[in-house]
């Protein structure tokens, strides 16, 4: 759809509709696995936005590519894009820079600065009611090593109490991952 309406939109100098379409093909990229083409959507939306793209969603999009960089191997792409985003004061957007962090750690080979950061995210999540959002984050710290008892239990029942589709494919890397912390 969006190849269809990005000509229509610069046909009709629609600059606030290039500039969406643009994000999303962005974002677009990044969720089919190809990051390195939503990063350059993502570069040349900014440079046609003269400086209006900015803010929280800013952040959170900035935010998802530098994930996507650093999981898929361009750890330093992701590492450099982490680096130039600066957070406000949103729970959501600093909750989001923790996470992002402890994956570009991860991938640095860094972990006891990941768990460190995994700590500060859980920390944030725990201010929250977004169960998605919670499981992931205790998720990391089992995964890192670094969970405790009680969030484990926390683990288990929102994994337990949840129609998620997450939650059944967690319980399955949880009891894997606890299998390997164990040896």
């Amino acid at each position: 759809r969006l190849t269809g309406e990005r000509p229509d939109a610069a046909r009709k100098h629609d600059v606030g509709a290039l500039l969406i379409a643009g994000v999303a093909a962005s974002i677009a990229e990044t969720n089919f696995g190809r990051p390195a083409d939503g990063l350059g959507e993502w570069e040349s939306v900014r440079t046609k936005s003269a400086g209006s793209l900015s803010g929280p969603d800013a952040d959170l999009a900035e935010l998802g590519l530098a994930e996507a960089l650093a999981a898929s191997g361009r750890v330093r792409e992701g590492r450099a894009l982490l680096s130039r985003i600066e957070t406000g004061d949103e729970l959501h957007v600093r909750h989001a820079r923790a996470a992002v962090e402890t994956t570009v750690l991860m991938a640095e080979g860094r972990a006891d600065d990941a768990r460190t950061t995994a700590r500060v995210a859980a920390g944030l999540s725990a201010l929250r009611e977004v169960p998605p959002v919670r499981m992931r984050d205790l998720f990391r710290l089992l995964v890192l090593g670094d969970i405790t008892t009680s969030e484990s239990t926390e683990l288990r029942t929102l994994v337990t109490t949840t129609d998620l589709p997450l939650a059944t494919d967690l319980t399955r890397r949880g009891r894997a991952q606890l299998r390997t912390n164990r040896r």
